[in-house]
């Protein structure tokens, strides 16, 4: 048998296996409609009005004769105990089957007719992929402007970020938060046309409410458009910025304290390829997502000369162990601890600060406590968040109020 038979004939069976699983819910949804219909019948509900509209109206002449008291309830039981049985199992299925369908459905659609189809990742311009689902933030929403914060959520906010910073100054230690965007809204012209770009996002828009009330926030959303074409900022078939696009993201960081670092165009930029070189969280996330990995598997790991790699299966396992992850550099010009509180993003611009601070300390946001900042004392505080987690700022205020 030849390669193309074997590959033809791969893609029938796998098309196939999906209709036949596809088919048991769609039967069991079929049988629970049709057991609804025959017990509406015998109620003597022809329609499908709301019993809350019916149920009061007096019975006339021409109403059709109902079963008898103790077959009905038998049959309400019977009816009751299928609708158990296919909400549990809807229920199983949404739960154990969506992910592993979406990739089949990828999988298979991706061979056949060459386009992408998957409940969580976008197919962009120039294989450029994009997260759209709302299990992990809301992107889309983001990137549409859908999802605006009311003046409420906007005020609250704000005083857990003022509680933060006033908590944290007050001990000498500079602060700083910054947003590093959603990739769709920096590689926004590699966007489906059916998506429609809002002038500011919801972020945007907190950003600028947080800056009046007179927080330190930087965005370096402008810096990165301004680049993006230039250089590749962000993964194509991951969901985070590259160690450039992260060193623009610290350069920009560090300005806010009037700390210099030299422009990314003055660097000496080296590649590989990503599958060759391990990068926590620079990982492939979205072809991973869609089970098409293999395909999409040109993707490549920039590194800036001068800036210090890490060792990132040790990285992961602290990541995973909630331990603070600390690195140092004797040659660096500034002679003070930094402590960097972020989410996912906060990997790529390890690098980068490393070859600016003589020690650098990493914690997930979650990890972190009042109790832990005292203990190690920096003389600087980033608290990173990535656009889609923005409404996170809520909680900062528990950077420095004691656990109950």
């Amino acid at each position: 048998m030849s390669k193309g038979e074997c590959k033809t004939r791969w893609h029938i069976l796998a098309i196939l296996f999906m209709v036949a699983i596809l088919s048991i819910g769609s039967g069991m949804q079929f049988a629970m409609e049709i057991g609804r219909s025959i017990q509406r019948h015998l109620n003597g509900d022809r329609n499908d009005t709301p019993k809350s509209l019916t149920i009061n109206q007096p019975m006339t002449s021409d109403a059709p004769l109902s079963m008898s008291c103790p077959l009905k309830r038998k049959w309400d039981t019977f009816c009751h105990a299928m609708d158990t049985i296919v909400f549990k199992f809807n229920s199983l299925w949404s739960v154990f089957m969506t992910v592993p369908l979406s990739k089949i459905d990828s999988i298979v659609t991706y061979h056949v007719t060459g386009e992408i189809a998957s409940s969580q990742v976008i197919g962009g311009l120039h294989k450029w992929l994009f997260f759209k689902s709302k299990t992990d933030g809301d992107s889309v929403g983001d990137f549409e402007g859908t999802n605006l914060h009311s003046l409420q959520e906007l005020e609250a906010i704000a005083q857990s970020a003022l509680t933060a910073q006033e908590g944290i100054t007050r001990h000498g230690i500079q602060f700083v938060i910054v947003v590093a965007p959603n990739k769709e809204n920096v590689y926004w012209e590699n966007m489906p046309d059916t998506y429609v770009h809002a002038q500011k996002s919801r972020t945007d828009l907190l950003i600028e409410f947080i800056q009046k009330k007179g927080v330190n926030i930087v965005s370096p959303k402008q810096d990165l458009l301004d680049h993006h074409l230039s250089f590749q900022l962000y993964y194509r078939y991951d969901t985070h910025w590259n160690q450039l696009g992260a060193y623009i993201g610290v350069r920009a960081t560090l300005a806010s304290w009037n700390l210099e670092m030299p422009e990314l165009s003055k660097r000496v930029i080296s590649s590989t390829d990503l599958k060759e070189a391990y990068h926590y969280c620079g990982e492939d996330d979205l072809a991973k997502m869609m089970g098409l990995r293999g395909v999409f598997s040109d993707e490549k790991e920039y590194v800036i000369e001068g800036t210090l790699p890490i060792d990132w299966v040790t990285f992961e396992s602290e990541h995973d162990a909630g331990i603070p992850s600390r690195y140092f550099n004797e040659r660096a010009v500034n002679k003070s601890r930094l402590l960097l509180v972020g989410d996912s993003f906060r990997s790529s611009m390890l690098p980068a600060l490393r070859e600016q601070f003589i020690e650098v300390i990493a914690v997930q946001h979650s990890r972190c406590t009042s109790k832990m900042l005292m203990e190690l004392h920096p003389d600087y505080v980033i608290a990173e968040y990535v656009e889609r987690y923005s409404h996170e700022m809520g909680t900062l205020h528990l950077l420095v109020e004691k656990s109950p």
